[in-house]
Formats: C-alpha cells, structure tokens, sequence
C-alpha cells in the first residue's frame, strides 16, 4: 500500500512538474542516462537537504548530460505541512519561485522552479501502513545542464 500511494501522489507531482516546466524536463526525465540508487546529500542541489530524522525507503538519482533527476521517498513522523514548509524555506532561500503550494485531503503538495530550470516538487501524506506517521516524495530535477 505504502508503494501505491507514494507513486500515485509523486504521479501527482510529476503531472504538475511537467506542465510547469514544459515537455523538455520530461523528456529528459526519460532520456537514456546513468541511474543510481543510494541516496546521499551530493544527489540533492546546493540549498536543500534530506529532510531530518526522515527514513528513506526508496531513491533514484538519473543523470544525463544534459538533466538530472533525483527522487527520495521517505518517511517521517512529521505531519505533511511541516515537511512542505521545510522545503519550501530551502527552496525560497535557494531563490526557487513558489508555484503551487496546497494541502488538500491530508495530502501536501509544493512545486517551486528556478530560471536555471530547475523543478523542485513534494508530495507528503499520512502513511497508510504507519499510523502517525507521514511519507513522502522529493522530487528534484532540471533540464538544460
């Protein structure tokens, strides 16, 4: 279950991620590049961080030559707005532009952009397998490196 509902709000994420960006961040998204697995704070941009005390339960970094993508999920037993606000601070201070930050339904949702085209996007909910725990998925890419 715990899966299931990761992808379908990070699909949520994505969806949004692609319109704001444009069809070139998802196309390199899907690119043929260099795929990793473990999770470290040198997969995530200068600004940002793994969010604190979290639990990674699944990752990927991708890297072409011209894109990256990295994607954490993670659990926490931070409520979703407090994991939202956490990088919606790192991502104004990064000098990100809020695009959409929403709570609706328990779950949180917060999309940022960069002109350097740079797309930051977060999808926390309650943990369906957990109870008063939160999971979540980080989503941080840019095309045009």
């Amino acid at each position: 279950m715990r899966k299931t509902a990761i992808i379908l709000a990070g699909g949520a994420v994505l969806a949004i991620l692609a319109q704001v960006a444009g069809p070139a961040l998802a196309s390199a998204m899907q690119a043929p590049g260099e795929a990793t697995a473990a999770p470290s704070q040198g997969d995530l941009p200068g600004g940002f961080t793994l969010y604190p005390g979290a639990t990674i339960f699944g990752n990927t970094t991708y890297r072409t030559d011209s894109a990256f993508n990295t994607i954490v999920n993670f659990e926490s037993a931070d409520a979703p707005t407090t994991i939202t606000a956490f990088y919606r601070r790192q991502a104004e201070a990064a000098g990100f532009e809020i695009q959409l930050d929403s709570y609706d339904d328990g779950i949180a949702i917060l999309v940022a952009e960069k002109s350097d085209r740079m797309i930051i996007g977060l999808s926390a909910s309650p943990s369906p397998d957990s109870p008063g725990m939160s999971e979540a998925q980080l989503t941080i890419g840019q095309d045009g490196l």
